[in-house]
């Protein structure tokens, strides 16, 4: 069965998604390129900031940042801002970031999802193989890493739809 693309519909959607992050004019709207929507999960302002400013300076496309400071404001969220990629701290007040991240993919099990920790434990990435849907991308980084490898992931997630894994993961204590 063939089916008919609603190209109006399709216009109307960026038009819409093009105010919501720029509150830009219709015109201007349909000729800028869509941003990816990045929603970032993590408590900590001074993190924000490195991950804003990691964004600006060496990722070169469009990006419209959301934040959430705690893993159940990112359920919510999820649903409101249909993210191209979200990034998640694993270690946040009230909901886990993996606890987070198995009930957006009960909803969105396509999503792709960086988790990025100050902690080198394989027992994360063990979690996380647990509940990783198989249709989802994710990756895994170490805050304390380089700028490169942070970089890398987001790149992988957002652009090539690859998952990217720390390589410094392979010499993680297992406890």
């Amino acid at each position: 069965m063939m089916s008919l693309i609603n190209h109006e519909a399709i216009q109307a959607t960026k038009v819409a998604k093009c105010k919501t992050d720029y509150g830009a004019e219709t015109e201007n709207c349909l000729q800028m390129p869509m941003a990816k929507r990045v929603l970032l999960i993590e408590d900590s302002e001074d993190w924000r900031l490195y991950f804003e400013t990691i964004l600006r300076e060496k990722i070169f496309i469009p990006i419209k940042v959301f934040h959430c400071r705690i893993g159940i404001e990112a359920v919510d969220e999820c649903h409101r801002v249909e993210p191209d990629l979200i990034i998640i701290n694993i270690s946040k007040p009230t909901m886990e970031g993996i606890k987070a991240a198995k009930q957006i993919w009960r909803s969105y099990p396509y999503m792709s999802i960086l988790f990025w920790t100050q902690y080198h434990r394989q027992t994360h990435l063990r979690e996380l193989a647990s509940i990783l849907p198989d249709q989802a991308i994710h990756g895994y980084v170490v805050k304390t890493e380089s700028d490169d490898r942070l970089v890398n992931a987001i790149q992988s997630l957002l652009l090539y739809d690859s998952p990217y894994i720390d390589p410094i993961a392979s010499s993680f204590p297992s406890v």
